[in-house]
C-alpha cells in the first residue's frame, strides 16, 4: 500500500488550513450569488481529503493544483497588464495586479514544497489489522 510521506510538518499544517480558508471563502462567495464557486469547493474539498487521508495521489493533486492556479494567475496578469497598455487607468488595475501577483507566489511556493518535501512511499499493511 502507498501512502504519502511529508518530510515537513509544517507544510503539511499549512496546506490544511490554506484548503480549509479557501473553501469558508468560496462558501462565502457561493452565498453571495457566485455560483462558479462550487467547483472550487469542491476540488479543494478533493484535495483536502486526500492530504488528511495521506492518500498515494496527494502529490499529483497538489502538483495539479499549484499548476492550475500558477496558470490562471498568469492568465490574469496578462489581461490586467493588456488593459494597462491599451489605456485603461492604473489606479483600478493596480489591486488586481497585486492580487495576482500574491496568488502566484503562493502557488509557487506550494509547488516547490510539494516538489521537494513531499515523496510517496511503500508502507506494508500490518498482519494484525488487515482492515487498513
Amino acid at each position: 500500500m502507498k501512502k504519502v510521506v511529508f518530510k515537513n510538518d509544517m507544510f503539511y499544517s499549512i496546506l490544511i488550513i490554506f484548503l480549509s480558508i479557501l473553501i469558508v471563502w468560496n462558501i462565502y462567495a457561493l452565498t453571495t450569488g457566485r455560483f462558479i464557486a462550487v467547483i472550487s469547493i469542491l476540488i479543494q474539498s478533493i484535495l483536502l481529503i486526500l492530504v488528511i487521508t495521506r492518500h498515494e495521489k496527494t502529490k499529483i493533486g497538489i502538483t495539479v493544483w499549484t499548476v492550475w492556479i500558477m496558470i490562471g494567475a498568469s492568465f490574469g496578469l496578462l489581461g490586467k497588464f493588456m488593459k494597462l497598455f491599451l489605456g485603461d487607468e492604473m489606479g483600478p488595475l493596480l489591486e488586481g495586479i497585486l492580487e495576482n501577483i500574491i496568488l502566484l507566489l503562493i502557488a509557487y511556493v506550494f509547488y516547490s514544497y510539494n516538489k521537494s518535501s513531499v515523496r510517496i512511499e511503500f508502507v506494508e499493511k500490518d498482519k494484525d489489522n488487515k482492515a487498513m
